[in-house]
């Protein structure tokens, strides 16, 4: 259960006494709720003092959530052009950020306040100092800087450790750490992700001296000369243009690449039923498969006309099958491409 339920939950019982609008109580004036939604905004985004640009809001992120939906509430109440019941706009507003009826009736409630009592604000009465401490001074800068010095694993427990540190504690007055939960809800906060590293491109001499040299010089220069005699494609259509095109026929750029498969490959990450019970698995990704192709925007994969013809090969790596890949591998595959296009 996160924070914002929990707060909602351990406040519910102080409204229960709180008659729903359209029974027992009308809903406020059409001027009361513009005068209520300007006063809003502007503690949304108040402005400087010198009357140049705005300054940010001064308060926790469920703080800022709850005033941000009674913002758009009040504007959909107060919209003359497209005109909402008090009740529609709060539905259309709950709908919109995806809150079911208990949070309809909180939103009535905490706006119905705000309109008659400015100071009256949906404060968050459940650990508000946890939810509001990170967003206040250097602390997440700091508690990232520290995150960094560790290394590539990291942990929610090393905020726990960082917090209690005498000299953070001193720094933000602290009387004590955070829990581990909270911990893991700040990772969250500050952008950490469980999940798999994302993987890049292979290096393998791309940075090299010679290699950068070839780019910068050669490979570069040779296709931005040849991109006036190219066509222009988005979403899967040919662009429109209106340059000239300085020779008759159109060059065609034939991209290469390759795929391996292997025998074990799996989804590891799905929902898995309570009952469901382990299986064996493999160990090892298996026996691979090497898929290499050339494909263009103009005609996508390379095959000759007839059809019977492909550039597609594939190679099976390893001591006991095909061995490795080697340049001579390669220079046999662009002359096979380059026979299907003569």
């Amino acid at each position: 259960m996160d924070s914002e339920t929990r707060s909602e939950h351990s406040e519910e019982e102080q409204n229960h006494s709180e008659p729903r609008e359209g029974h027992e109580r009308l809903p406020p004036t059409i001027p009361a709720c513009q005068r209520a939604l300007l006063d809003l905004i502007e503690i949304l985004n108040p402005h400087r003092k010198n009357g140049i640009g705005h300054i940010p809001f001064d308060g926790d992120n469920l703080l800022r959530k709850r005033l941000e939906m009674m913002r758009m509430f009040l504007w959909m109440y107060v919209d003359q052009k497209q005109p909402h019941t008090w009740t529609e706009a709060c539905d259309y507003t709950v709908h919109a950020h995806q809150k079911g009826g208990y949070v309809g009736r909180r939103l009535r409630q905490w706006t119905r306040s705000f309109v008659e009592d400015r100071d009256d604000l949906p404060i968050n009465l459940y650990g508000s100092w946890n939810v509001s401490l990170l967003d206040k001074g250097d602390l997440a800068k700091d508690i990232h800087s520290h995150l960094q010095t560790i290394g590539k694993y990291v942990r929610a427990q090393d905020i726990v450790d960082y917090l209690a540190q005498s000299e953070v504690q001193q720094k933000y007055e602290l009387k004590s750490s955070i829990s581990l939960a909270t911990a893991q809800r700040w990772m969250h906060m500050m952008d950490y992700r469980w999940t798999k590293m994302p993987s890049g491109q292979y290096i393998d001499g791309h940075e090299r001296d010679d290699v950068v040299t070839y780019r910068q010089t050669k490979f570069l220069p040779s296709i931005g000369e040849l991109l006036i005699h190219m066509c222009a494609w988005q979403d899967g259509l040919e662009e429109a243009t209106d340059e000239p095109h300085p020779r008759t026929q159109r060059v065609i750029l034939w991209f290469h690449d390759e795929s391996t498969f292997y025998a074990n490959d799996r989804r590891k990450v799905y929902w898995v039923h309570k009952e469901e019970n382990a299986r064996p698995q493999p160990k090892g990704e298996g026996a691979s498969l090497m898929v290499a192709d050339f494909v263009s925007a103009d005609y996508g994969w390379l095959r000759s006309r007839c059809g019977t013809e492909s550039a597609r090969t594939l190679f099976r790596a390893g001591k006991s099958h095909e061995g490795y890949i080697t340049n001579e591998a390669i220079l046999r595959h662009a002359a096979l491409a380059m026979d299907i296009l003569d």
